[in-house]
């Protein structure tokens, strides 16, 4: 548990069996885990194989027990800085409700890249909501069978600078597959590129409250409802998209939300545009 540490870096960890986290990143900057596998998450209330949290006040997690008591680390609020896992492997056999959990916050400048995440009972990749981050990146990360992919908790706003590219998320087990494959909230300048988001989620992809979003290449089938749910005051820009076998459908525009989009192909969706927001279509697309 690297605590207000700096410059650290951790490199080829196993992780098996533990109560909760086989790492956790405490109100820390530069820390670098290269190369970690897991086999099974926490058995305790708080089970996430990896963890980055900051140390709030009145916090009484997170401490070392040095044979007499626990030491607490400092509940000063420090954020999280500068930290990234990369070349990693979760699949734990016990089912954790999360794989990567960014806890509590403030975070900035994360980067989690060049993964894979399994077997989650909540979601692979999840931000505590009301939670403030700041520059987050997934890139290269495969979110295979879990209820959901990444849960990026509701906050209504102060969040800055979402990157995520080259990410699969798919569960092709209907009994697994729950709520939405990627659903983001809270973000200022958002830029999300060549994603699958596959299976039976209730909606493939949600939005709320963000602004300055893009999304190019973008694939979202298998949704029992929707494929692209621009749910709520999200300002968006979706081009070369793929909406495909979704039961509702495939571009939805909420209350608040605008969305510009274009190079969008409808496949077998429900009904492919319902707007109670504004859109605009600046190329064509097709549906078949």
């Amino acid at each position: 548990m690297p605590a207000h540490a700096e410059n650290v870096r951790l490199e080829s960890i196993y992780g098996d069996a533990i109560h909760y986290h086989h790492i956790d990143i405490v109100s820390s900057k530069n820390v670098t885990v290269d190369g970690y596998w897991a086999s099974r998450g926490g058995e305790g209330d708080s089970d996430a194989p990896l963890q980055i949290d900051a140390q709030q006040s009145d916090i009484s997690s997170n401490g070392i027990w040095n044979g007499t008591d626990t030491a607490l680390a400092m509940d000063d609020g420090t954020p999280t800085r500068r930290c990234r896992l990369t070349n990693f492997e979760i699949n734990p056999e016990n089912g954790p409700q999360h794989g990567v959990q960014l806890h509590r916050g403030r975070h900035e400048s994360i980067t989690i890249s060049d993964g894979q995440i399994s077997g989650c009972r909540y979601t692979a990749i999840r931000s505590d909501p009301d939670e403030l981050v700041t520059d987050l990146t997934i890139d290269g990360v495969s979110c295979i069978g879990n209820a959901r992919g990444i849960t990026l908790g509701h906050v209504e706003d102060g969040r800055r600078g979402l990157t995520i590219t080259e990410v699969t998320i798919r569960t092709d087990d209907s009994d697994v597959a729950q709520g939405s494959g990627l659903y983001a909230a809270g973000f200022d300048e958002s830029r999300i590129s060549n994603v699958v988001v596959s299976g039976e989620f209730t909606n493939s992809i949600i939005f709320d409250n963000m602004t300055d979003l893009m999304l190019s290449n973008i694939t979202a089938t298998g949704a029992a409802d929707q494929a692209f749910r621009f749910r709520e005051n999200a300002e968006a820009t979706l081009t070369t998209a793929r909406a495909a076998d979704c039961g509702g459908t495939g571009i939805y525009v909420g209350p608040g939300s605008s969305v510009a989009y274009g190079g969008v192909t409808f496949e077998d969706v429900g009904s492919e545009i319902v707007v109670d927001g504004e859109i605009r279509e600046w190329t064509s697309s097709t549906s078949s």
